[in-house]
């Protein structure tokens, strides 16, 4: 094991909070009356309590391996983890790998499933293995032009260290290796928010993303936040947005071919940050080319992405007017 300090990473809450989650947006005033909180605020706006203190893991327990067929799907979805954090913790068991994340602003957040089917091989010892990557130095050191290469990923690298060892194969069979330190986890429990859904539409993520992106750029060049109004009825999703110059609205009727399907019991509306989700559909759209939006009316926004063998939820909390 590596000489320094362990890294201490809280991942979310204790796990007690349930379905309070909505309320305390609203009572800590998160976001209260269309104003996201700046950088220096967040600490006070936390949305997820803190987990109780534990003693770092010292030392690896089992050993995990796999080979992905696609060591560019594999870039592209460790991007779009990288959107919300620098850094991602992970948990491995036989049958799927796993992990939870959210920005520093606690408004976001990712979790993530990948089955073991999903790879060539997959090989671990051990019944749950836990570790830790920094994302902004693995995305600096591995290779941006990956297509028709794969990609394997050993960990720990030998007996004598905390390293993970990525191996990117080309076409050809050659091969290039990395070592990158990881980084020690606390035991803390993570849950996704639950909240009842009451409007769902499927879309192509690229249309999507496309009109978030219009939504956005409509406040470039002006001293303002943009936000986006997401709303579901049972005849259309209509996409709104305004500036202090410019409005903007699109709406999508069920005879669209960009929408697959369409449920609402009623008419369900949520106004959010246009440049957080814009960033998110960047490099997520990478991965798939359909998203399920899923909305209530004042609550958090769930995007459910189908991905190979497994499946990437975002949430993102509100903007609520008062």
């Amino acid at each position: 094991m590596s000489d320094k300090a362990p890294r201490r990473y809280h991942i979310l809450g204790d796990g007690k909070m349930g379905e309070d989650f909505l309320d305390k947006i609203l009572e800590l005033g998160l976001l209260a009356k269309g104003i996201i909180p700046e950088e220096d605020d967040y600490e006070d706006h936390q949305v997820y309590e803190e987990p109780k203190e534990t003693k770092p893991q010292k030392t690896v327990e089992g050993y995990l391996y796999w080979r992905a067929p696609s060591a560019e799907y594999i870039r592209d979805l460790l991007e779009t983890l990288h959107v919300l954090n620098d850094e991602v913790f992970f948990t491995a068991d036989a049958n799927q790998i796993k992990t939870q994340l959210m920005d520093p602003s606690h408004i976001s957040l990712i979790d993530l499933t990948i089955g073991s089917y999903a790879f060539e091989e997959y090989e671990i010892e051990g019944e749950k293995l836990e570790f830790g990557l920094d994302l902004k130095r693995l995305l600096k050191i591995l290779p941006k032009k990956l297509k028709k290469h794969s990609m394997a990923f050993g960990y720990p690298a030998d007996e004598e260290s905390d390293k993970a060892k990525i191996t990117i194969i080309d076409p050809t069979g050659s091969t290039q290796e990395f070592y990158i330190d990881t980084l020690e986890v606390l035991e803390s429990s993570t849950y996704t928010p639950k909240f009842a859904i009451t409007a769902k539409a499927r879309l192509n993520i690229h249309t999507l993303y496309q009109i978030i992106r219009q939504a956005e750029k409509i406040g470039e060049g002006e001293w303002t936040t943009v936000y986006v109004t997401i709303a579901i009825s049972q005849d259309a999703v209509k996409i709104s947005s305004k500036a202090d110059s410019v409005e903007m609205t699109k709406t999508i009727d069920r005879y669209d071919p960009s929408l697959y399907e369409l449920e609402a019991d009623s008419e369900a509306h949520a106004k959010f940050s246009a440049e957080r989700l814009s960033k998110f559909l960047a490099k997520a759209r990478k991965l798939t080319d359909e998203v399920l939006v899923e909305l209530s009316t004042n609550k958090p926004i769930r995007l459910t992405l189908p991905t190979q063998s497994g499946e990437l939820q975002y949430l993102q909390a509100p903007v609520v007017d008062q």
